[in-house]
């Protein structure tokens, strides 16, 4: 199960990656007991590693699929409550692929781009459908062994966005960076070390 859960009209919006063969799917749990309403509000076939399942004001859900190699490359998806996909955000292209989860802000959707020319990046796209675009970039010295994972809105309008780090280097830093409104870097809030 994905740790980034959604709640919307009483309802906590859960992706399940499935793994091991397993399909992905959403789940929704009450968000005051958190008894579970459903363990399969929808699944689709043609989704790989299914990281965010978040309910939009209009009734639709949201869907960050990070993809699994160029056979299934993933993408930022809009679904129907029902489960029919409705439209596709972004899909996996040379520019941009191994997608994140991340966060709605206004119209347009943040999340965090791990492969392509834009690695390293927090992209933007309309939600209303449109063409991507950079939000920030990580600062020099972090993206040679770091990937933005998460991006959300802190409560002083700034955004944070974590990193996750290469297991195979011993000097890589895992951080949560903070960025302006506009997209300016303005500094590390947290950094671990390898073994913090």
């Amino acid at each position: 199960l994905c740790l980034a859960a959604h709640a919307s009209a009483g309802l906590l919006y859960v992706a399940d990656s499935g793994g091991s063969g397993n399909q992905d799917k959403v789940w929704t749990f009450d968000s005051s007991t958190g008894a579970l309403i459903s363990n399969n509000v929808f699944t689709d076939p043609a989704l790989v590693t299914l990281l965010q399942a978040q309910p939009l004001a209009d009734g639709t859900i949201l869907v960050v699929d990070q993809g699994l190699g160029t056979s299934n490359p993933g993408g930022v998806y809009v679904y129907s409550a029902s489960g029919t996909r409705l439209r596709t955000l972004v899909g996996a292209t040379a520019d941009a692929n191994n997608f994140r989860p991340g966060t709605v802000v206004g119209s347009s959707f943040l999340f965090g781009i791990g492969a392509g020319t834009m690695a390293g990046t927090i992209g933007s796209v309309p939600l209303a459908g449109g063409v991507l675009s950079t939000f920030a970039t990580l600062p020099s010295g972090t993206t040679a062994t770091s990937s933005p994972w998460g991006v959300a809105v802190a409560s002083d309008g700034t955004y944070l966005m974590s990193n996750s780090v290469s297991a195979s280097s011993s000097t890589a830093n895992a951080r949560v960076q903070r960025f302006s409104a506009t997209g300016t870097f303005v500094g590390d809030v947290v950094v671990s070390n390898s073994t913090t």
